[in-house]
């Protein structure tokens, strides 16, 4: 027997395939720009945004209408920039920050198990640190749950099938927002002003998911439920809550700004106006808000707060519950012009507590190095290693003995594991 070990790729074949992918790609980007350009158009002085959000408004309407963009109707402009103060925070308050990490499901272990774990870190601002209350608040705030989900969780109940790795991540984000509103509860007994960040969307991706929530009624209600508690908790505690999302690829503001290529003779044509829906989409391809914006904002300013046209962030869905979500666009350092995105709850969504919440990220991004200390802290919290990983492993190899079980993972997971 004869084995050679690994080769390495023959890039030499390849060429053609990528030259032809370069030139394709310079080609597109070349369009992207142009149509940008075009679009910011919106943004120049003394261009008259009233019209975008009448075509909003007729689309709205429309039968069968799949336009996805932002609706300004929070009374901000869309093409109107709003500075954020450095120092808007208040003087004495609780930051609070979490995020999760999982072990997925595997079959070539002994046990078939998956892990959970959130995690949350609090920074207490002011002379109030040194309360007895505020103390026993931070103290809890180092417990970290983690929850293991065996075979009874691990398996659909109607399929008999594993279940999607999806589904473990979504249970991730669901306990994370439940305990970022376990956190604004603690620090708001303890008489401390409650400011709360996620990492990343404060809806879990699924509920974002158009398809899931349609096909998956049942579902999406639980976990919608789950989501509608957690913010109700925050609300009653008076927190001020966002999700923090870093290199957002969302294009709704642009889809926002392509309304203005449509004229009023076409607003009032509903085939006319279809039509004209479907070329604009296709003119869509690759452009993100990001790439309209980093140009424009300046630096330690935000976009007018914009209503993200979600399925889910519907008056059926999140709105019912009074939670219908926010998002503005802001400018942040400290080496280089990064666009992020906001997300707030419309109990949220005033200009003065925006400025609140974006003036604490501005401080802790530039702290952080270009990413908000605070979420960098939670994650190195909530993080399952390898090391981790083994060491439940090795627990549950030391139950199965006690119980006269004696087991062995697969051979391809016993040479992984000598890695």
């Amino acid at each position: 027997m004869f084995y050679n070990g690994r080769m390495p790729v023959d890039v030499s074949q390849l060429i053609q395939q990528l030259s032809r992918m370069t030139a394709q790609a310079g080609t597109a980007r070349e369009w992207r720009e142009t149509r940008i350009a075009e679009l910011r158009r919106v943004f120049e002085a003394g261009h008259d945004a009233t019209f975008i959000a009448a075509a909003q408004a007729t689309i709205d309407n429309l039968p069968g209408n799949r336009w996805s963009s932002a609706v300004f109707d929070a009374g901000e402009p869309l093409n109107q920039w709003h500075a954020v103060a450095r120092d808007a925070e208040p003087e004495q308050y609780a930051l609070v920050a979490t995020d999760g990490s999982q072990i997925m499901a595997d079959r070539h272990k002994a046990v078939l198990y998956a892990a959970i774990q959130v995690a949350g870190i609090c920074i207490v601002y002011g002379a109030a640190s040194s309360s007895v209350a505020v103390q026993k608040a931070v103290k809890e705030t180092e417990q970290k749950p983690l929850r293991i989900l065996g075979e009874d969780e691990l398996y659909d109940e109607i399929t008999g099938e594993l279940i999607p790795p999806g589904d473990i991540s979504n249970e991730r984000d669901l306990l994370e927002i439940e305990l970022l509103a376990t956190l604004c509860e603690r620090f708001r007994a303890a008489d401390l002003q409650p400011i709360a960040v996620a990492d990343g969307s404060l809806v879990p991706f699924s509920l974002l998911n158009e398809p899931f929530v349609r096909n998956n009624p049942g579902r999406a209600a639980a976990q919608l439920e789950r989501v509608s508690r957690a913010l109700d908790r925050m609300r009653r505690s008076e927190a001020i809550v966002a999700g923090y999302i870093d290199r957002p690829n969302s294009n709704t503001i642009a889809r926002a700004c392509a309304l203005a290529d449509l004229t009023a003779d076409v607003l009032g044509d509903e085939a006319r106006l279809t039509s004209a829906l479907s070329k604009l989409g296709q003119n869509m391809r690759g452009i993100t808000d990001r790439a309209l914006l980093e140009d424009l904002l300046p630096y330690d300013y935000r976009t007018a707060l914009f209503k993200p046209a979600w399925l889910i962030n519907s008056p059926a869905y999140l709105g019912q519950a009074g939670h219908t979500m926010y998002g503005c666009y802001l400018v942040v350092g400290p080496r280089e012009k990064t666009i992020i995105r906001l997300e707030v709850p419309v109990w949220c969504a005033s200009p003065d507590r925006v400025e609140v919440i974006a003036s604490a990220m501005l401080r802790h991004t530039h702290m952080g190095g270009g990413y908000p200390l605070c979420l960098k802290a939670a994650h190195e919290e909530a993080v399952l290693t390898h090391a981790d990983e083994q060491a439940i492993d090795r627990a549950m190899q030391r139950s199965l003995v006690e119980q006269g079980i004696v087991t062995r993972p697969s051979s391809k997971q016993e040479a992984k594991e000598r890695r």
